[in-house]
């Protein structure tokens, strides 16, 4: 039924005193449900029909199965480790170290843990040798209406869970009715219609537009409480990271100096002239710095970060009051300065935008590496001045002197990690408000290009993707170009 149309007939149904009638073709229906994410999903399906019981939903951590002993594997889903598809899905916050492979990464990795807990906060047991998982192994569809359903009886993996069962085992879900239903698909056509109309006809929406511009679409109960992670993917971004190399690009520190050297400053150089290439290339776009990227489909963060080191050489000249962690600090912060104050011009919000300054080398004490060789004087401490002495071990961290002082140009590194987001900005625009009569219920349509920039948002997108047309190098096609 068209718009027009259906306004009319509601307004005739209101002067009799009738129900108002809410547009519901199947391509609305159809095209709502498929763009849901996987816990408005179980929220919508579970309203006035069953859903499965699955450990994707109900436990809180996961881990890739690819690092894990396949025996160690459980063969069935029980209440504290369960797999499906590539990931160990687990109720604790740690996996053991007897479950990884013997060349994984992670054994390394592996410690004795004192605060062992489950998805509920709860201590458990005493301490244990094995991987702590942090918030980066959090299940980013894990749902606490599912674990308490699917907790609340014997259920096992694969069961349909009837919504009876499920208003009865606890979960602080509201009940999403079928007027609410209603409303949700109202108010999905009226933005639909909004943003992507049809070109014959502006009153209904262009539906392939529609589904061709919305990432996902997320319910949220408004009493059970959640931590919102981001709201889709962000605008794919370049990422900056380089390892100033003394040998190819030049210097990023004279000796016992905090000044940047002539590789930070190259390299700071060729990052300007690549972003104002692109600006000319497509003008009009914002600039801006981006602490989110996405990787193969997965969003990761990206923060602004600066790591400085020193190398175990006695500091002279200028720095020879200084400790290795000062001399470091000193540089960090002058790299710093110099990134603001040159980038400035063509990323207007860097210099309001969070830094890591890394300072502490690989030995922790703001050096890297070994001692240096006899008949250099040499500290066992940080690199404090009165600290140095001309004989004794010098062996460090299990690490002898190289024979070489050029071995020891490496140690003095300084790496930076940026990335940098094109965009146009979001023309202002009234917005379409959720009708009240969804009650506790919350809805969010995310775009996928996080702004309404339309086609040159999806040019941009395209472009970086592709390379930024050979203006960023080693992007290798993926969504996150790779700057090296």
């Amino acid at each position: 039924m068209k718009r027009n149309i259906l306004n009319e007939v509601n307004r005739m149904r209101e002067i009799m005193g009738l129900n108002t009638i809410l547009e519901q073709t199947d391509n609305s229906v159809r095209l709502f449900v498929s763009l849901l994410d996987e816990k408005s999903k179980i929220y919508w399906e579970s309203a006035g029909s069953d859903f499965a019981c699955s450990p994707k939903y109900y436990f809180k951590y996961r881990f890739p199965i690819s690092e894990l002993k396949s025996d160690k594997l459980p063969e069935s889903v029980t209440s504290k480790r369960g797999v499906e598809g590539q990931y160990l899905y687990s109720s604790y916050n740690y996996i053991p170290k007897g479950y990884f492979n013997d060349d994984s990464q992670y054994r390394s990795s592996s410690k004795e843990l004192r605060n062992i807990e489950d998805q509920n906060g709860d201590r458990l047991g005493q301490p244990k040798t094995g991987f702590p998982l942090g918030d980066d192994s959090i299940n980013p569809d894990y749902n606490e209406s599912a674990l308490k359903t699917c907790s609340s009886g014997d259920y096992k993996a694969g069961e349909r869970v009837t919504g009876s069962q499920k208003r009865q085992s606890g979960a602080e879900v509201p009940p999403m009715t079928e007027e609410v239903k209603d409303g949700f698909i109202q108010y999905f056509t009226e933005w639909c219609t909004k943003k992507y109309p049809e070109k014959n006809d502006t009153n209904s929406p262009d539906w392939g537009e529609c589904r061709k511009n919305i990432d996902k679409i997320k319910l949220n109960p408004g009493s059970l409480q959640t931590k919102e992670g981001t709201e889709g993917e962000p605008m794919p971004a370049v990422r900056f990271k380089s390892n100033i190399n003394p040998t190819t690009q030049g210097e990023p520190f004279p000796n016992n100096s905090t000044q940047v050297g002539q590789g930070v400053i190259d390299w700071v150089n060729e990052v300007i002239q690549n972003i104002n290439l692109f600006k000319k290339t497509y003008p009009g776009c914002r600039v801006s710095v981006a602490n989110k990227v996405t990787v193969d489909g997965s969003v990761q963060d990206y923060p602004f970060t600066i790591w400085t080191s020193a190398s175990r050489y006695r500091n002279t000249g200028q720095a020879e009051q200084m400790s290795f962690k000062q001399l470091s600090e000193a540089r960090a912060q002058s790299v710093y300065d110099y990134i603001v104050n040159q980038l400035s011009s063509v990323v207007t919000d860097i210099g309001n935008t969070k830094v890591i300054l890394n300072s502490d080398g690989r030995n922790g004490d703001g050096s890297s590496g070994p001692n240096p060789p006899s008949p250099n004087k040499f500290s066992m401490e940080g690199g404090e001045p009165n600290s140095f002495k001309d004989s004794g071990e010098r062996t460090f961290n299990n690490m002898e002197p190289h024979t070489s002082s050029n071995e020891y140009e490496q140690y003095k590194f300084c790496i930076v990690q940026l990335a940098i987001e094109f965009n146009y900005d979001e023309p202002e625009g009234p917005s379409i408000e959720p009708p009240s009569t969804l009650g506790e219920w919350g809805i969010k349509i995310i775009s996928k290009t996080g702004g309404d920039g339309g086609g040159r948002n999806r040019i941009i997108i395209r472009r970086i993707k592709e390379g930024g047309g050979n203006i960023f190098k080693d992007s290798g096609g993926i969504t996150c170009a790779a700057y090296d």
